[in-house]
């Protein structure tokens, strides 16, 4: 009896699933990089002969555009390496930077929530006058707002 992994692996191997085993490769490349550079990286695609690597800032354009051939090589590697990689003929990589967002699914969204813990009950030590009148006015805004 074939195990489940076995099942997937002879559908995956079709072609009509090519672009599948693309994108098992693609993701295996963005785990090469560095962590900080793989949250740069919104989607990875493949035109003609051509990788192209979308970044969600100029600056990991900069970035990634040092490291080129580092990419290619390691492309190369896995097309050794990684069965899903074999098919992939690339010749160019190359990177561009989007101008859409990330996508706001993926983003929390933080909501700023603060509850003062301080009932304005302090002893004022200050020996300068105008600090004293400043810690004064402090405990009276905590005390209004109570």
């Amino acid at each position: 009896m074939e195990t489940s992994k076995n099942i997937i692996n002879h559908v995956l191997n079709k072609p009509l699933y090519s672009k599948v085993k693309q994108i098992k490769c693609f993701n295996r490349l963005k785990e090469l990089l560095p962590i900080r550079l793989q949250r740069g990286i919104v989607f990875i695609y493949k035109k003609d002969k051509t990788l192209t690597l979308v970044l969600s800032h100029p600056s990991f354009k900069m970035e990634l555009n040092y490291k080129l051939y580092l990419i290619k090589i390691w492309l190369k590697e896995l097309k050794k390496i990684d069965n899903n990689c074999q098919g992939l003929d690339i010749e160019t990589v190359k990177t561009l930077v989007t101008n859409r967002g990330i996508d706001k699914k993926n983003k929390r969204k933080i909501v700023s929530f603060y509850v003062d813990k301080s009932d304005g009950d302090f002893e004022n030590l200050a020996i300068d006058k105008n600090i004293k009148n400043l810690f004064e006015k402090i405990k009276k805004t905590i005390k209004d707002k109570k």
